[in-house]
């Protein structure tokens, strides 16, 4: 049974490094998310600045114009991918909570059956002695 908590404890351990593993790429995917949204609305900005600068005109305001739909679309796809790699994030976080658990419990129950098993052989001593106590108490 030994053998068996023991490959059950190397596996658990396995699945948290793969979990772990996991919820670095979703956090890095998190990151290039949130930076590509940021981008979005960089540009939005930037271009709505040209579009209302006094000097460029009325076609800046006509590729402005042109340009805003693209932008928008832009913008609400980052916030999409955004929202979908925070998803991830905290899915992965929780697996990795999961995982972790699991390990914690396979380790505890390898703890206590070696306790049990350390107080099953202290009693065996204790009894044997208490039997040699009392045969010599007898004999002599």
């Amino acid at each position: 049974m030994a053998d068996k908590l023991a490959l059950l404890k190397r596996l658990r351990h396995e699945a948290v490094l793969a979990d772990r593993a996991r919820l670095a790429a979703a956090i890095a995917a998190l990151d290039d998310a949130e930076a590509a949204c940021t981008a979005a609305r960089t540009a939005l900005r930037r271009e709505t600045d040209e579009a209302a600068r006094l000097d460029r005109g009325d076609q800046a305001v006509i590729a402005f114009a042109a340009w805003l739909p693209h932008g928008r679309a832009a913008i609400a796809a980052a916030e999409e991918r955004l929202a979908q790699a925070t998803l991830a994030a905290s899915r992965a976080r929780a697996a990795l909570s999961l995982s972790r658990a699991a390990e914690r419990a396979v380790i505890e129950l390898i703890t206590s059956r070696a306790d049990a098993r350390a107080r099953h052989q202290a009693t065996r001593a204790q009894t044997a002695l208490d039997d040699i106590t009392l045969s010599r108490r007898r004999s002599g």
